[in-house]
């Protein structure tokens, strides 16, 4: 996912968030069979994007809502029938000391492996602030991403009710039996917001300003004070954190937030199979242009996903912009959708069918035979906004510039699907 791409699904990402991907991209590595994630991925993993809407009044907050399914009228975006067959009520509830929580519904997407989750959670103290911590979701006892997020964790909840989801990775082990557990906090400390040393600030993390952040908190804490990022996240300093404690436990353990609620919520999902939202390509995959040619090795679509793999085979290797900026092309995917996308990215077709998605490059390119350049990327693309036939795909290129892509839009590839 390019810069660009990134702000637009989930605005600008705090200096704050940066500093600590920065950290957790360059500390000790474990072992792991995962692919390999371009940088502005990771950040998406880690920042609250804020992709549905409000409930329509009169009605109960559901995954519909939260995947902008339904309109601020009432009005379900796409064919009721496996809208019905695809929405799960679940009315699991938990009524603690601080708050009430309500899961309304769910969709398990049994072809596309993803589901989405929504629930409203209640401030039952009026005038006492919580701090709310989400310490997993898990299927089957094994533990679930979170794609995308609307206050699911690490944020105050004050005298409202908050209405929340996610979408995320079914397990590997395709469990249908979900339980989340929660820890909410309640802060016995002065809240300071930290960032100051940030502002100004322009581009990535430095080792200079990090080491200014670092200073800030350290300077907060030592007074006894939260130090609070501005993605809501509570700073602990370098030491305030064990490998061998939950977030929640660090937070206790400093003594600034007490536990008033911790509890998990647990019920069944059904297998839904949505056969008749799968689909695959079944036209031309293999494209010849001026210098390159792509061929799709897979592209398939269900009712919350579609992903992509294509080999790029160019004349010339690939530009690489080294550490932190990764290759220099992606490709992109667009739908002709009939409006006007003038000035837009991608026009003049729609790049924006879908709210959440990455692109990763499967390791370097490989020298081929005949001198060529072979290269291989990944995009996936998670709570669909449409269902289409027809799908544009286009190279992007980069001259080390991140701020001026070259669109290739007059070598338009169109894959078709049934």
């Amino acid at each position: 996912m390019t810069e660009k791409r990134l702000k637009d699904a989930f605005g600008e990402t705090p200096l704050s968030v940066q500093y600590r991907v920065k950290n957790a991209l360059n500390g000790p590595k474990e072992e792991t069979h995962m692919k390999k994630l371009s940088i502005g991925l990771v950040c998406a993993m880690l920042v609250v994007a804020l992709l549905g809407g409000a409930a329509i009044a009169g009605t109960q907050w559901s995954v519909l809502d939260f995947l902008g399914w339904r309109d601020h009228e009432g009005n379900v975006v796409a064919d009721d029938d496996w809208i019905a067959a695809a929405v799960q009520t679940v009315g699991e509830t938990y009524d603690g000391k601080a708050v009430k929580m309500n899961v309304t519904d769910a969709i398990y997407d049994s072809e596309g492996k993803v589901y989405t989750l929504a629930w409203t959670l209640e401030n039952k103290t009026p005038g006492t602030k919580y701090y709310v911590l989400c310490d997993g979701i898990t299927f089957d006892g094994q533990e679930a991403w979170q794609r995308s997020m609307t206050n699911v964790s690490e944020f105050f909840l004050d005298d409202r009710m908050v209405e929340c989801g996610t979408t995320g990775e079914v397990p590997e082990n395709g469990g249908k039996n979900v339980e989340m557990t929660f820890t909410i906090l309640k802060p016995l400390a002065e809240i300071v917001e930290v960032g100051g040393s940030l502002e100004g600030v322009d581009g990535e993390v430095t080792d200079e300003t990090e080491e200014a952040y670092l200073a800030e908190i350290e300077a907060v804490n030592a007074e006894g004070k939260i130090a609070l990022a501005g993605d809501c996240f509570v700073e602990l300093g370098e030491d305030g954190w064990r490998r061998d404690e939950t977030y929640a436990e660090a937070l206790v353990r400093s003594g600034k937030f007490e536990t008033v609620d911790h509890f998990t919520l647990s019920f069944p999902l059904r297998d839904d199979s949505m056969d008749e939202m799968k689909k695959t390509c079944a036209g031309e995959t293999d494209f010849k242009f001026d210098g390159y040619e792509l061929h799709v090795r897979q592209a398939e679509m269900s009712l919350m996903s579609a992903r992509f793999i294509i080999d790029y085979i160019s004349d010339e290797k690939p530009g690489d912009g080294g550490k932190g900026v990764g290759p220099l092309w992606e490709i992109d995917f667009a739908i002709d959708d009939g409006a006007d996308h003038t000035g837009e990215w991608g026009a003049p077709y729609n790049t924006h069918w879908y709210s959440n998605g990455g692109g990763s490059w499967n390791d370097e390119p490989v020298r081929l035979e005949d001198g060529r350049w072979l290269s291989t990327y990944e995009y996936e693309m998670l709570e669909l906004r449409a269902w289409p036939d027809e799908v544009k795909m286009f190279l992007v290129t980069y001259d080390g510039d991140l701020s001026r892509p070259v669109l290739h839009m007059d070598d338009i590839a169109t894959l078709r699907f049934e």
